[in-house]
């Protein structure tokens, strides 16, 4: 039976490659090396359902801003809810934070409230 990985110091496989110690082996000589790698240079994301706002969800690739800022603000003034537009108002930063954590929420809150809904 032959060894599926490359032998301790390496060795050359049946497509004509060198492949490290350990390194799985070609079992075809048309098979090119690395071809359909997982790890890729671009994060792939497929749509997913994401929560826009409380109770609020649609799908998107795009990160939603909400998952950032829940938790970490509160609603001021009037709000409202439907189930078609879920809990909607102005809202504001709750809690301390350091500088750079308040200004990066700072502008999160901003464009939430400005009815940007995806990062």
């Amino acid at each position: 039976m032959t060894s599926t990985r490359a032998n301790k110091g390496g060795e050359y496989g049946v497509n004509g490659e060198f492949y490290n110690g350990g390194q799985f082996l070609p079992s075809s000589p048309t098979t090119i090396k690395g071809e359909f790698s997982r790890v890729k240079n671009e994060k792939q994301s497929k749509p997913r359902k994401q929560e826009i706002a409380p109770y609020k969800w649609e799908i998107s690739e795009k990160k939603s801003i909400w998952s950032q800022l829940d938790g970490r603000v509160r609603f001021i003034g009037q709000t409202s809810y439907s189930k078609e537009t879920g809990k909607v108002g102005t809202i504001e930063l709750a809690g301390n934070w350091d500088k750079d954590t308040q200004d990066y929420l700072n502008n999160l809150i901003e464009r939430w409230n400005n009815g940007e809904r995806w990062i």
